[in-house]
């Protein structure tokens, strides 16, 4: 048997991803029963699980215990597995005021099992977490917990509940805990329902328990150094959403878990927990927009995405899914997204036509006005080399958006022989009446006669929006 405290020094130990904790997910190993995986795990099957001796039986056992909890065995997708380690993942990247990892707490323990409370208040010194309905026997209506925070910081459940109803019993009428719903402190006694942990009702979206920020996000694409997809997730919020916990002067630590799955298998590809940076060239003050960017290589493919944001400090976040389409740029003549800003600085007139550009500054906000002018670039990938430069025709046209229909606006912009790949252009939006707008971009490679397309949309609004859109702007 491995010493408890030569198990904590392993899980201690283990990597971590800039200063958040390392991700946590099922491994075959001797010391996975004593892992997360020991809150919903029966005796019997930590005692066979340790007699097994070989990789692939430990490896096996873990895949046939995940199976038998799926609750659509239909499909690729395991959802309770995924929820699972999410919340895991979720708990010690959140519950870091212990010296123990976040999910061995009290607060991570009664997340992982239960998920979300509906309700979290502060009394005093202590967090009361309510859950109402839970899909239990015999559980009332309402069963909240209290965690004490003691002088060394550290939360702890108070053994008594501050609401509650009959104690709970098993199938053999054996007292399952101290609690209506049975949160153990033992290992092996967190049993709460054959399911081992609670997951969202069909259709119904969970809050967490955090007060919900609304971010806005955007996701941008362009080809890695090595050759992969780099996929660029942009969050932008307002401070009024912080309300009075918001302190313009004091450092935010933003942080974005995330959860990937394949779309086509339904299996998953990756999982992270980042630190956010916020634009280091925005300007100060209490009415811009923070703007939060991180960056993630994936494979070509379509991605089923969970996100959760969270702001360590002030403990607001919110929860998100997205759907993610990653290109692949290792091949055939193909273009970046299409990034839409104000000119970048030094000046507009820089930004000439078909004159080198990056796209990679933060897209900044895309609500323009009449007289305003607009900047947008792009990347152009594997044109054909002649005398180390490209050969491209550059063709722009705009579409005012009405409903399903597009109305041509203006006449098109075409810009032969452009000899670099980072591609900029500016356009003053002079007599633009208010509306959703759409830049299509198509780029053809002389050579080899090759095409590639790419579109983005943009609004032009009243002058007062987009004065404010104008003030943040500038900083990036």
């Amino acid at each position: 048997m491995i010493c408890p405290l030569l198990l904590t020094s392993l899980l201690l130990s283990a990597p971590s991803i800039g200063d958040q904790p390392a991700l946590l997910l099922d491994e075959p190993t001797p010391q996975w029963p004593w892992g997360p995986a020991r809150y919903i795990l029966k005796r019997r099957e930590e005692e066979k699980y340790r007699a097994l001796k070989a990789l692939p039986e430990r490896k096996a056992f873990i895949e046939s215990f995940w199976q038998a909890l799926d609750p659509t065995p239909e499909t690729p997708f395991n959802e309770k597995r995924a929820e699972f380690w999410k919340r895991v993942n979720l708990a010690n990247a959140q519950f870091q005021d212990s010296v123990k990892p976040g999910w061995k707490t009290d607060r991570g323990r009664i997340y992982i099992l239960l998920g979300p409370p509906n309700e979290l208040r502060r009394v005093g010194y202590s967090d009361l977490w309510t859950y109402r309905s839970l899909p239990l026997p015999n559980t009332p209506p309402v069963v909240s917990f209290r965690f004490f925070r003691s002088r060394s910081g550290e939360f702890s459940l108070s053994r008594s509940l501050a609401g509650g109803g009959p104690r709970m019993v098993g199938s053999k009428g054996s007292y399952l805990g101290a609690s209506p719903i049975s949160v153990g402190f033992d290992i092996g006694s967190a049993q709460i329902v054959p399911g081992r942990i609670l997951l969202p009702e069909t259709g119904v979206t969970t809050q967490y328990f955090f007060p919900i920020l609304h971010p806005v996000d955007s996701y941008r694409t362009y080809r890695a150094a090595d050759g992969s997809t780099l996929l660029v997730m942009e969050l932008v919020i307002t401070p009024d959403q912080f309300q009075s916990d918001f302190n313009p002067d004091a450092p935010l630590s933003m942080t974005l878990s995330a959860s990937l799955s394949s779309e086509s298998e339904g299996a998953p590809v990756s999982r992270f927990i980042r630190t956010l940076t916020l634009d280091s060239q925005q300007e100060g003050g209490p009415d811009r927009s923070l703007h939060f960017q991180t960056g993630i290589d994936l494979p070509p493919g379509r991605y089923h995405g969970e996100f959760t944001l969270l702001e360590q400090r002030t403990h607001l976040g919110a929860l998100f899914t997205r759907t993610l389409t990653v290109p692949d740029y290792r091949q055939g003549l193909s273009l970046s997204s299409v990034t839409v800003s104000r000119p970048p600085k030094p000046s507009a007139e820089s930004a000439s036509l078909g004159s080198a550009a990056s796209p990679w500054f933060s897209s900044g906000d895309s609500d323009f006005a009449n007289g305003e002018t607009l900047y947008f670039s792009y990347q152009v990938y594997n044109a054909t080399q002649r005398a180390d430069h490209a050969e491209l025709d550059v063709e722009y046209r705009f579409f005012l958006s009405q409903g399903m229909a597009m109305q041509a606006v203006g006449r098109a912009v075409q810009i032969p022989g452009v000899e670099k790949e980072s591609i900029g252009y500016a356009l003053r939006l002079s007599d633009w009446p208010e509306g959703d707008y759409v830049i299509q971009v198509m780029v053809t490679d002389r050579p080899s006669g090759a095409t590639a397309f790419r579109e983005v949309a943009f609004r032009v609004v009243a002058a007062e929006a987009a004065a404010r859109g104008a003030d943040e702007g500038a900083a990036h």
